[in-house]
């Protein structure tokens, strides 16, 4: 009986374990994901950003006032 309460305590060390490596492998992916997506993020919000605040210290992540003008200027 007690052998059995043994290999059920492997079985769910195994389990355990099993289950923080893959905690710890979506974590790793979703941090990769952001530092991929931080670069269009911050292209998009400067191409919504009027002028003088796209190159302004310290950096606003989101503009205001939202210039969609910038678009039909760029594209003519």
């Amino acid at each position: 009986m007690a052998r059995r309460g043994q290999e059920l305590g492997a079985a769910h060390a195994g389990g355990i374990r099993r289950r923080l490596q893959a905690c710890l492998g979506y974590s790793l992916a979703v941090i990769v994901a952001i530092l991929f997506l931080l670069p269009l993020f911050w292209m998009v919000s400067s191409s919504l950003k009027p002028n003088y605040q796209v190159l302004q210290f310290p950096p606003r992540w989101f503009p205001e006032p939202i210039q969609w003008s910038n678009y039909p200027e760029a594209l003519t």
